[in-house]
């Protein structure tokens, strides 16, 4: 239970009788300085001063024919595809086909035709048919082609008596060097001269920061006169102000630091010797009840 009451005594805010014993604000004033910045060129801006003519100087340069130039470079030039044919085959299978490789096929059958009596039908792919005979014992023949049928690459050829033309052709693409010239024109530069000048400009550029503050609430305005800025000087920039003040409690005599809601009515109500009550929270942020 001790432990639990000690506890809550740490986290519990308290109040205390306190006096503003230091009060401090501060800012930062940015000064420029305006010079004179030496420059050259052709053309003398608007509020230059102490301008020099220089006189002619060269300007640019302007470029026009003047002659042609052999100029020698190689090209890479192809030459003509060497191809070469692979042959087709056809390799009869025994089954009454014929398997035809290489290449895109083309195959045909053997177009031989039967004719008349007691002839001996040849030729591939036909069957021979007439007179209730066979065609080698005689009687009219009749003699029927089968039709080709070709399929796929490395197909097998129905029926088997069959010829295989063309071949696969395989190309190299091969290239060779050559010397070659053309005609470039030259061009030569022709100077352009203008009128050259050295003249100064004033310009502005930063010269100091002056830091600014005091240990009181009279916040003090960045003038001119008050900062010493002087001819040919100004006041670039103000940064903000910050304001702290300080209690002591008189109870305990600790110190605590407070940040008020603004650093004019607020921080000026707060003047060293100031006395409040201020309610301390358990992280150690300060605000104030009512006065003491």
């Amino acid at each position: 239970m001790a432990a639990v009451g000690l506890s809550y005594c740490a986290l519990r805010s308290t109040d205390h009788p306190a006096e503003v014993t230091d009060a401090l604000w501060t800012y930062t004033v940015h000064i420029d300085s305006e010079g004179k910045v030496p420059d050259t060129g052709f053309d003398v801006p608007a509020g230059a001063v102490d301008i020099v003519d220089e006189g002619q100087k060269l300007h640019h340069n302007n470029y026009v024919f003047d002659h042609y130039e052999t100029v020698h470079y190689d090209e890479t030039v192809p030459d003509p595809d060497t191809c070469t044919t692979t042959p087709r085959s056809c390799t009869k299978n025994g089954n009454g086909s014929a398997t035809c490789t290489g290449g895109d096929r083309v195959c045909s059958p053997d177009r031989q035709s039967c004719t008349g009596g007691g002839q001996t039908c040849t030729g591939g792919g036909q069957d021979c048919t007439g007179g209730g005979q066979d065609c080698r014992s005689g009687g009219p023949a009749i003699c029927i082609p089968v039709p080709d049928t070709c399929t796929g690459g490395g197909e097998d050829c129905v029926p088997e008596h069959r010829d295989c033309a063309g071949g696969e052709t395989t190309c190299v693409h091969n290239s060779h060097l050559e010397h070659r010239t053309r005609q470039e024109a030259i061009n030569r530069p022709v100077p352009v001269y203008r009128q050259h000048f050295r003249w100064a400009t004033w310009k502005w550029a930063h010269s100091r920061d002056l830091p600014q503050g005091a240990h009181d609430t009279n916040v003090l305005e960045p003038t001119p006169a008050r900062l010493g800025v002087v001819e040919h000087e100004r006041i670039a920039g103000v940064d903000p102000t910050t304001c702290s003040v300080t209690f002591t409690t008189k109870d305990d005599y600790k110190t605590y630091a407070y940040t008020p809601a603004d650093c004019t009515g607020a921080f000026q109500a707060l003047a060293v010797g100031t006395k409040k009550r201020i309610r301390v929270n358990a992280t150690g942020s300060v605000e104030i009840v009512t006065k003491e």
